[in-house]
This record gives structure tokens, sequence and C-alpha cells, in this order.
């Protein structure tokens, strides 16, 4: 296992939030702030000692501090009151009892420019596909959508399914393996990932006493819709 070869395995998140929580007034400030979460793992239990953007060192609440029967995963995040500037790039670090991992931030934009080979709202045929377009730079993009249909068919009752795609292009497609069924279709939103690819043997992007994945991300709402019909 990797965290037998190295004191340290770290997965962090950083994204941007639209809010956070001002103490001096008590109330929420909807400025947008960056945002953080991840896990890290010791070969032994440990502590984290900080957490540092750039030069700064960052509020964090963690599963340790609540319960330190962590068995050597422990949960962080970034605390609600604290604000972030945004930024493009920066460097996150992560410093423990037992050592230290750190890593680039490397935020991608929001897709732009979205277009499908249907119009919105249309009627698509069951086995029939979506093909869905847009412009960005980043690693890769998750699409986020629901599908609804009727079970059994024509009846009132409803089943609602989620799903994601993954793509390392700027295209989506729906094809007729999820659209086989009479219901309605709606995209939620695209996301782009700056880090390493989901999948095995991807190699890690943090260094130091250890390895860990940082992946910076966007998300963009979509809310489209589309029929699906016999």
């Amino acid at each position: 296992m990797e965290v037998e070869k190295n004191k340290l395995f770290a997965k962090v998140i950083v994204t941007t939030y639209p809010s956070y929580f001002d103490i001096d007034s008590n109330k929420v400030i909807h400025k947008t702030t960056m945002d953080f979460e991840g896990e890290i793992i010791g070969e032994s239990i440990t502590s984290i000692e900080s957490i540092i953007i750039g030069n700064s060192s960052i509020p964090f609440g963690d599963s340790y501090s609540i319960d330190r029967k962590n068995y050597g995963v422990i949960n962080f995040n970034k605390t609600s009151e604290a604000f972030i500037e945004p930024f493009k790039t920066d460097k996150f670090t992560i410093k423990t009892d037992i050592g230290e991992l750190e890593g680039i931030i490397s935020m991608p934009d929001s897709v732009i420019n979205i277009s499908y080979n249907h119009n919105l709202f249309d009627t698509l045929k069951i086995n029939d596909s979506l093909e869905i377009s847009f412009e960005g730079n980043a690693d890769y993009y998750v699409l986020d959508y629901w599908i609804t249909y009727a079970i059994p068919p024509d009846t009132n009752l409803n089943y609602h399914a989620s799903g994601e795609i993954i793509s390392k292009t700027n295209n989506f497609t729906l094809s007729s393996a999820q659209l086989n069924k009479s219901g309605s279709l709606g995209i939620n939103r695209i996301i782009s990932f700056n880090g390493p690819f989901l999948e095995g043997g991807s190699p890690g992007n943090m260094k130091g006493d250890g390895t860990g994945f940082l992946y910076s991300q966007v998300s963009q709402s979509v809310y489209n819709y589309f029929y699906i019909k016999k």
C-alpha cells in the first residue's frame, strides 16, 4: 500500500464557496472565498499542526480534534468563518507531527458556451443520443445529470436517477444506454478539474514526507432540460 512506502498520503479538493460566516458581525457574508476539504493518512496516528496556503496559515477543523480514535485517517476542512481571497495559483501545505506534504493549486476556469446537438426542451427519442460541447481549459471535466421516468411506464410513480460522466475532452455524450426510457432529462452542472485523472496508476501531485492528490475544481451550474419519449 502507498501509505506503507510513505509516511503520509493525502487527498485534497480546493474549490470556491459563495459565502463565509463573519464572527465580528455574526452574519453570513455573501462574498466568494476559497474553500478546501480532504483527508490525510499516516503510518501511525498523527495530528495536523497547520494548513498553509501560500504563506498564510488557514483556520481548519479536523476529525482528530473530535475523536482521536481515527485509526490514522484524519478528515479536515476550512472553517466556515475563515475567508480566503480568491486566487488562481498558490502553494498548499499540510504540516503534521510526523512530516508534511505540499502541492501547487491551479484553479481551472468555469466552462462557457455550452451547446447541444438538440434544441433546449426538445423531445428526444428513446435510444437517441445527446451531444454536449463547451469551451474550457482544465485537465478533465465531470458532467452531473439526472433522469426521471415513470415506474412502471404510464403511471404517476416516478423514479429519479442521477449520474455522472467524466471526460478529458470538451464534450460529453449521453448515449442510448442512458436515454432508454420515457421521461425527462436534466443537465445539472459541469465541474472543471485540475489534478491527477481518476484512474488506477495516476501519480500524485503532492510531495514531501509521502505523496498526495491535490485537486482544484470549479463548478458551473447549467440547469438545462430535455424530454425523452418513444
